[in-house]
């Protein structure tokens, strides 16, 4: 599997003036204003005040540039692919036992602020500092066995876990099915049993499908529609409506401030919904390009997010709080309002930076907010948290993966987080006299892994099958040498050989194989984006617990 490090043009950007982001246009008269601009900029990213830190803390080693990397050819060095170390934290077993990182692509110059995948997961669409939106064709990449070094970073790790075991919800089966390696069978070109890897793997294509000009500002957030428009939001005060195939600029819709977020109605892509810092939420006719209802919040909206159905949607903002709306009739019709509570400095900004419904539970809303923590709502109940990853500031967004089975985020520290989604029930009684009993629990069993000053991660959204086609339907999807893993499940092979039946994990449908085939996908503060995926069976991990709270 060949790392690839690719420019969008010839010369590097200059780096960065210290404390902001690179004068592009009138940006550097902007800024001559005063520290209210800088200030105003950081409610809508919030990466800009720690952006230079965050880089020269960083202590990574950066990756060299793959093959295609110029003159001479010279081959990437050993680091460019060992297998990722990654962190555990109150788990006894670990899912993420063979993480590469398989493709490294500069893609824009200065940081990414967003990422997202089309409904298909055949498109992703990123943007940011550069003004520029591009959006890059889902393709297959083969993947040699020979290229995956073993290098021993993956933890004290002991037999796979056997069905019918305490931690099944993520145990394989116990024989697992061993990739060929194609006629090399010792040394370090032979891959361990709990490694399995396809012919072909998750990769992005190596140059973008389009690239799309026209905002003057920071790009803040994207959003697919069902049937593959694509709008773009920016500190330019306009949300832009683009055509992908003829890399054009369909519809502009202006503004009176920033606008931070956006998302089409997921029923009828004819509307879309809008927040920005002017505190406004609006509701937008796109055949009409006018605003068929707004509210005003008295609160810079930093997230905003339709419900499934699209007849609801639920606002974020700067100052902490959720606030439920009815959509009938392309009328905002307010229901509820959450307030995000925080026992510890009670003054320290706790904006809501990102909503996702749950896959199959569309009453369950995945909230994530700047006091680093993560929540999740049914109505306006809490029913859960998650916790362990640094958010002070950013405007970094949690999402599920497509089965739902798993949670991961970016983090302030430049590391990836993982949580598994499993519900256990609260305490049954609350502690003392006159307490109510908590609805929710928290969940502080994670894994993690180092990701250089990144700035955005999602999953990658699998693409359903098509009829008659195996199941999974795309490369990081199923295996012909021995493991088959859809959104319902994965099955592993019960003999190297392919003999006898296949078994499922003993944790039922959706846990025969754990995260194996999870791909995510990260963009950073430099302008990279990363591409990491999965290939290890889970492992039990001695000495270590479950922490649910």
């Amino acid at each position: 599997m060949k790392l690839m490090r690719r420019g969008t043009s010839q010369h590097q950007p200059a780096p960065p003036p210290a404390g902001g982001v690179p004068p592009k246009g009138d940006k550097a008269a902007g800024k001559k204003k005063g520290g209210w601009l800088k200030n105003i900029k950081s409610v809508a990213i919030g990466f800009i005040q720690d952006k230079d830190t965050t880089a020269k803390s960083s202590s990574a080693t950066s990756v060299s540039t793959g093959a295609s990397a110029g003159a001479g050819g010279a081959a990437p060095p050993a680091s460019s692919s060992e297998r990722l170390k990654v962190h555990q934290y109150g788990k006894s077993s670990k899912e993420l036992t063979g993480l590469y990182m398989c493709q490294e692509i500069l893609a824009h110059e200065g940081s990414i602020w967003s990422i997202k995948f089309s409904a298909d997961g055949r498109r992703l669409a990123s943007a940011g500092e550069d003004s520029v939106v591009r959006v890059w064709q889902v393709v297959e990449a083969s993947a040699p066995p020979c290229s995956l070094a073993l290098d021993g970073k993956s933890g004290p790790l002991q037999a796979p876990l056997p069905p019918g075991t305490a931690e099944a919800s993520s145990a394989p089966a116990p024989a697992l099915a061993k990739k060929s390696t194609r006629g090399k069978s010792s040394g370090r070109d032979a891959l361990p049993e709990h490694l399995v890897v396809p012919d072909k793997v998750f990769a992005l294509a190596e140059q973008p499908a389009c690239v799309l000009e026209g905002h003057k500002d920071d790009v803040l957030d994207l959003t697919w529609s069902k049937s593959d428009q694509l709008l773009s939001s920016s500190m330019d005060k306009t949300v832009r409506l683009w055509d992908t195939e003829n890399k054009a600029c369909l519809k502009t819709f202006t503004h009176s401030d920033y606008v931070t977020c956006i998302q089409f109605n997921p029923v009828d892509d004819r509307y879309f919904i809008s927040g920005s810092l002017d505190a406004k939420v609006r509701l937008w006719s796109i055949p009409d390009r006018q605003v068929v209802d707004w509210t005003d919040l008295n609160e810079m909206v930093t997230a905003a997010s339709y419900t499934p159905d699209g007849q609801g949607a639920i606002i974020g903002s700067h100052q902490g709080s959720c606030r439920l709306f009815k959509t009938t009739g392309c009328k905002l019709s307010a229901e509820a309002q959450i307030d995000i509570q925080t026992k510890k400095r009670k003054a320290q900004a706790k904006k809501i930076t990102g909503f996702q419904f749950a896959p199959g539970s569309p009453a369950e809303v995945l909230v994530t907010s700047a006091d680093s923590q993560i929540r999740v709502f049914d109505g306006v109940t809490m029913v859960q948290k998650f916790r362990g990853f640094k958010n002070t500031s950013s405007q970094i967004s949690a999402a599920y993966t497509s089965d739902g089975r798993y949670a991961v985020c970016a983090s302030e520290d430049s590391h990836v987080y993982v949580w598994r989604t499993t519900r256990v029930p609260p305490a049954a009684a609350a502690i003392g006299i006159g307490m109510k009993p908590k609805t929710w629990c928290t969940i502080r069993s994670y894994e993690n892994f180092y990701c250089k000053d990144v700035s955005a991660a999602v999953p990658w959204t699998q693409a359903p099958p098509a009829p008659g086609s195996p199941a999974g339907g795309s490369p990081a999807a199923r295996d012909s040498k021995g493991v088959t893993c859809n959104e319902d499940s994965c099955s592993v092979a019960a003999k190297p050989d392919g003999g006898g039946e296949s078994q499922q994990g003993a944790g039922g449908k959706g846990d025969g194989g754990g995260a194996w085939g999870l791909v995510v996908v990260t963009a950073s503060l430099g302008g990279e984006i990363r591409v990491y995926q999965n290939f290890g069976m889970p492992f039990r991990i001695k000495g270590q617990g479950n922490l649910f709270y």
